[in-house]
């Protein structure tokens, strides 16, 4: 009997002793499953750290770009704005308030805040306010043939009182020749303000290109070219250069006459060649070099701009005949031919 009840206790304490490294086991086992999941969180908010942070950078940077960019174009708008402002005061000083208030108004054109800019400004218009008003102006026009520096003086005013600027520098020629002293400071700036619009008058409407640029040439002498000024030689002297190429090199003729075109496309001289026509004209002719030269892909290039320009049978045929030696024999036409009943509208 008391070995028996020995048995029993000894197999209840193997039975708790296997329970019991039953239970270890399984608390080993379960222990690392708890602590996966703050693992892998812990790992997603690292990265997720990482993106966010990326993108704050990239957005920084980004928009530190845009604002370089606009401090860069300001300080650009400033400079100008400081040298126009430099000749306006020299204008000033010197009495040629005319001068001086163009200057005055495209520094406010193209930078309104300008420290001072609205009182200089108001300044030149009190003083030629003045001025016209102590000037007498005549009832009648007075003749060229009127002696006097005086009477000629009168005469310049209402040249440019209706605007008729050429007549006006024709004028102060004249005074300047019959009396170099008189009022020395008014008539440059009379000088000046009829010689810059005579000679985008000549450049814009009459066709008078070299004699625009020979005029501003002069205006430069008594003060500095406004912007428009500048624009309108810029464009006068591109045109004047490409037709010098004319029928000499074509390249040279397209280069120049692509920038007339774009930006003022029906500057014309006297011969009343337009920059587009020069500029289609152009491309067709380089056109045909190219594919005297076997170059048929660049000819097809400039032959499409000549057409889109103006659709023109010979140049239809011509940017097939490109399209054909350039692509292959299987090219679709890219112009109607002579017989196509297509209509083809030009492009603007």
């Amino acid at each position: 009997m008391a070995k028996k009840n020995k048995e029993k206790t000894a197999e209840a304490k193997v039975d708790q002793q296997l329970n019991k490294e039953d239970t270890q086991s399984v608390a080993k086992t379960a222990k690392p499953k708890g602590k996966r999941p703050h693992y892998v969180r812990a790992v997603l908010l690292g990265l997720l750290m990482v993106l966010v942070a990326a993108l704050i950078s990239g957005s920084l940077g980004y928009y530190s770009g845009i604002r370089q960019r606009k401090t860069e174009e300001e300080n650009q708008r400033l400079t100008l704005a400081t040298t126009h402002y430099k000749y306006g005061m020299e204008a000033m000083a010197s009495g040629n308030y005319e001068v001086a208030r163009i200057q005055f108004e495209y520094v406010i054109q193209i930078y309104p805040s300008f420290p001072d800019i609205t009182e200089k400004y108001s300044e030149v218009i009190i003083n030629l306010t003045k001025t016209q008003q102590a000037t007498v102006m005549p009832t009648q026009t007075p003749t060229l043939d009127v002696q006097g520096a005086q009477a000629l003086f009168q005469q310049a005013q209402t040249d440019m009182a209706n605007q008729d600027w050429c007549k006006a520098v024709d004028t102060l020629n004249g005074l300047r020749d019959e009396d170099h002293t008189y009022q020395t400071l008014t008539v440059d700036g009379m000088v000046w303000t009829s010689l810059r619009n005579c000679a985008i008058k000549k450049i814009s409407s009459d066709g008078d290109l070299e004699g625009g640029l020979y005029y501003l040439s002069l205006a430069e002498k008594f003060a500095p070219l406004d912007h428009d000024a500048v624009n309108y030689s810029t464009w006068a002297r591109l045109y004047v250069t490409g037709a010098s190429y004319w029928d000499v090199d074509w390249a040279q003729v397209v280069a120049y006459f692509s920038q007339t075109y774009a930006a003022f496309p029906y500057l014309h001289d006297t011969s009343g060649w337009t920059a587009i026509d020069r500029y289609r004209v152009g491309l067709r002719e380089y056109g045909k070099y190219l594919m005297s030269i076997e170059e048929y892909c660049k000819a097809q290039e400039n032959l499409q701009l000549s057409y889109n320009i103006q659709a023109d049978e010979e140049v239809g045929n011509l940017l097939n005949e490109a399209a054909s030696y350039c692509q292959g024999p299987t090219a679709q036409p890219l112009a109607p031919t002579p017989t196509s009943e297509v209509t083809v509208e030009p492009t603007e």
